[in-house]
């Protein structure tokens, strides 16, 4: 059984409850499940073939739009491949967020921290070579997906079982549904159009800027050692006959 999921991590405006953020934390917890996130097209293909040729279930988690970064589009078509090379550490990327990865080690780069971005594709089963690549280097983990059960803590495990050293830390999204975008589209949707009528804003204000100011009129009135409930029915009175 293969199951394609073109919603993986965040899928843009489609809304808050079509993010794939928890993808990887429910497929990698299902016995003999094959969990590939390819970042191009040559990738997608090779995983859909690599699927239909197994005799298990397998996901391919894919981007609502497959990324036109030149780096990602030429990646190799391997389970682990670096897409930047440096010594001081690796950042191992789950899909496409290896974009935001390539963008974090060119700030880094300018600072003299030189690291290795490699893009994961296929999470589960990992490929021994992540290992190889890590090579006793710190090790990070950046994913589009919560933290719960997802690569980075897979990856945490599997470095338990096999004695290797675990990631240092594990970047991923916060576990709570994303919905900035579609507050964001809501208030478009009720501002669309909007027309500001200055002459009736300032008819307005000249209607009720006698009660605007009660308060600071009253408060200032108190401190000159006026009485609160005597001032109050002065300006009361004063305030209805202005706008009389």
């Amino acid at each position: 059984m293969l199951f394609l999921l073109d919603r993986s991590g965040l899928s843009g405006p489609d809304g808050a409850s079509h993010h794939g953020i928890f993808g990887f934390s429910y497929l990698l917890a299902m016995p003999g499940m094959r969990v590939y996130c390819p970042v191009n097209a040559a990738q997608l293909k090779n995983a859909i073939d690599e699927a239909l040729a197994g005799d298990g279930p397998a996901a391919i988690c894919y981007p609502r739009r497959l990324t036109q970064n030149p780096v990602l589009m030429n990646a190799p078509v391997q389970p682990c491949a670096a897409l930047r090379e440096g010594e001081d550490a690796v950042l191992l990327c789950a899909g496409v967020i290896a974009k935001r990865g390539l963008e974090a080690a060119e700030q880094l780069e300018a600072a003299g921290i030189h690291i290795t971005v490699a893009a994961v594709t296929r999470i589960k089963p990992l490929d021994g070579d992540v290992w190889r690549l890590i090579g006793g280097r710190p090790c990070f983990t950046l994913e589009e997906n919560v933290r719960g059960g997802g690569f980075g803590e897979m990856l945490c495990a599997e470095a338990a079982r096999t004695g290797h050293e675990a990631p240092r830390a594990c970047f991923s999204l916060p576990e709570g549904f994303l919905c900035a975008d579609a507050i964001l589209r809501l208030g478009l949707n009720v501002t669309a159009g909007l027309r500001v009528n200055e002459k009736v804003i300032a008819r307005a204000l000249r209607d009720y800027l006698p009660f605007i100011a009660t308060e600071n009129l009253l408060m200032e009135a108190v401190k000159r050692g006026g009485d609160r409930q005597v001032l109050h029915e002065v300006i009361r009175r004063c305030s209805m006959e202005a706008t009389a």
